[in-house]
């Protein structure tokens, strides 16, 4: 499914791969890690330089308050369609799992199973996508050879809930209204080489929860007492252990605040075929890896097969993601009861549940047990979205894989969610996040690697490239 102008495109990048890989190189080694505070503004000025010789015309930094920029870039080649491109490019912190290689070293390494890699945090996700898929608009704008316009919205604080994401949307939200569909190239092979697509996704809700003896009026206020008089006050810190232990049951598998189950809305006829599309390709035995469970010993309720996938899809979730108070080691006050306490929570909501609905749902259910003191602070939200499969981005995409020989699977949803929902959510945009072939490992740990060569089930770099130059041409031919 190649064109004549896909074709133009491949060859620039046969012809610029060594440069394409050290575009990718030289970001990866800048470390934007926005969760600690590190080289978030030096990594979007580093992006409007990358964009600006990728040939886009208009690239702006973002600014919309607080220590994060985004980045605004557009090209309109006079096309029919338009597509916008969610981006971000704050990656997670180095981490304490050992390395082999330095974490922002981006050092490449033959590797005797995998050919070359690149390794580095953020190699694999999010800088060595975001910077092919920069590339691959590079060899199409280059060659004159776009058949699309394209907006891009990248931001600098994914990591942290996409907090300045929502305001940087909206500052451009008129000249969005033009837009036909939300897609970004990306490296979405898994390790065995297959592909899928998520037609939709999960809300995203991330707040804290405080317990402070200024609200409280118990305990100590503003500042620390000594432990010595614990016998005498009150402790926000049990408290807040009191509050977290009533938002679940004893197993901290079932949510016991009322009001979110019931707003779920029941799977659609479409979901319901995709559901049986997806045990009948896994298998009951199946699923548990291929909702990323494979390692665990047991799940909530020891489910299995359309049990699991259907609690995955479309059960609410509650995850204490973290609590904080007091004492923490080396430089911080011992033998003290802490004034305040938070505990950091992230919902996932299914479709129906909707972000200010489970916030209504838990200031109510804090106020009838007795914690209306405790303050709820949103740090991001972001409410669930769902293309229909029948969509020309996702038709575009389920066509390309299929002319390079793949049976993708099909999701109705994807247990994440982010902000790129607003495109559906208040513009009706549908949406594929991202599409293409490539990949790479170890996000979350030591040795992130992107494959350059590719391995034999998963495409390198030059061939992730031209897979999204086709993807694009394929959605414009429609």
């Amino acid at each position: 499914m190649t064109t004549n102008g896909a074709g133009k495109a491949h060859a620039y990048i046969d012809e610029h791969l060594d440069q394409h890989i050290a575009r990718i190189q030289e970001f990866v080694r800048l470390p934007t890690v926005s969760t600690q505070g590190i080289g978030i503004v030096e990594g979007a000025y580093r992006l409007t330089t990358i964009l600006r010789k990728a040939g886009f015309r208009e690239v702006e930094l973002v600014d919309v308050g607080g220590p994060n920029p985004g980045v605004w870039a557009s090209i309109d080649v006079g096309a029919g369609k338009t597509i916008a491109s969610y981006g971000f490019f704050d990656s997670r912190p180095a981490g304490d799992r050992p390395w082999t290689y330095q974490p922002f070293g981006a050092t490449i390494v033959n590797d005797p199973a995998r050919g070359r890699v690149l390794i580095g945090r953020g190699a694999s996700s999010p800088k060595g996508p975001l910077v092919a898929w920069i590339n691959a608009l590079e060899a199409m704008i280059k060659t004159e050879t776009l058949p699309v316009n394209v907006m891009l919205l990248i931001e600098g604080d994914e990591i942290e809930g996409s907090p300045t994401f929502p305001p940087m949307f909206h500052r451009y939200k008129e000249r969005l209204r033009k837009v036909d569909a939300c897609f970004a190239g990306g490296m979405t092979q898994a390790a065995d080489g297959e592909v899928s697509v998520n037609l939709g996704y999960r809300g995203l809700l991330y707040l804290e929860l405080e317990v402070s003896g200024a609200r409280w009026r118990h305990g100590p206020i503003d500042l620390a007492a000594h432990s010595s008089l614990k016998n005498c006050i009150h402790s926000p810190v049990s408290r807040l252990a009191h509050v977290l232990s009533s938002l679940t049951d004893k197993t901290g598998g079932d949510i016991c605040v009322p009001g979110l189950a019931e707003a779920v809305a029941a799977p659609t006829a479409e979901d319901l075929r995709l559901v049986e599309g997806l045990l009948e390709r896994y298998g009951d035995a199946g699923i548990k890896a291929a909702v990323g469970l494979v390692s665990l010993e047991h799940v909530i309720g020891d489910a299995s097969g359309r049990d699991l996938l259907m609690r995955y899809l479309y059960a609410p979730s509650l995850n204490i993601n973290g609590v904080y108070a007091g004492y923490h080691g080396p430089g911080t006050d011992v033998f003290t009861v802490p004034e305040r306490a938070v505990a950091r929570l992230d919902l996932r909501l299914p479709p129906g549940l909707t972000c200010e609905h489970a916030t209504q749902c838990l200031r109510r259910h804090l106020d009838r047990a007795g914690y209306g003191d405790v303050g709820i602070r949103i740090l991001a939200a972001a409410d669930w979205s769902r293309t229909p499969v029948d969509a020309d981005i996702v038709q575009a995409v389920l066509a390309y894989y299929r002319s390079k020989g793949f049976d993708p699977a099909v999701w109705p949803y994807q247990g994440g969610g982010g902000p790129w929902s607003l495109f559906q959510t208040e513009l009706d945009v549908p949406i594929v996040r991202q599409a293409g072939l490539g990949g790479g490992g170890r996000r979350d740990r030591g040795d992130e690697y992107l494959l350059l060569d590719g391995d034999g089930k998963v495409a390198g770099l030059a061939d992730s490239e031209k897979s999204q130059v086709d993807i694009v041409h394929t959605y414009a031919s429609r």
